[in-house]
């Protein structure tokens, strides 16, 4: 198995590119609901329920992305509370999809000459593929 470079992962929003992101945590989890009865012996047992996701990104500042998406289009899914259509491309080939809202959004830096960067929480809704 092939390790997988850090500059393949990219976040959209819609068809718009986003950014290539500079750090991504793409974050799965199943709930479990435990089902300990009578007849289960020592042991607890338990059961799956809902899935449930989540993204985490930290990118560059840029609003002259020529055919993407820039922080002022992050920004007003943000403010207008938007359901956005989600593509975390992990490698060619391989993307998790599916809707989601921005959660949390947080620019950062640019003094003393530094570049702005931004981070962004974006939770899914409903199902991932």
């Amino acid at each position: 198995m092939a390790k997988i470079k850090g500059d393949n992962v990219r976040i959209y929003l819609s068809n718009d590119l986003l950014a290539h992101t500079n750090e991504v945590s793409i974050n799965l989890e199943t709930g479990i609901e435990e089902v300990t009865d009578a007849d289960s012996g020592n042991y607890e047992e338990n059961a799956p329920t809902l899935n449930r996701g989540n993204i985490d990104t930290t990118t560059w500042y840029n609003n002259a992305v020529a055919g993407g998406a820039d922080f002022n289009d992050v920004l007003d899914a943000y403010l207008n509370q938007t359901l956005l259509l989600l593509h975390a491309q992990i490698e060619p080939g391989v993307t998790l999809s599916g809707y989601g809202y921005l959660t949390n959004l947080n620019p950062s830096g640019g003094t003393a000459g530094a570049y702005v960067k931004f981070t962004a929480g974006f939770v899914f809704t409903g199902e991932i593929s």
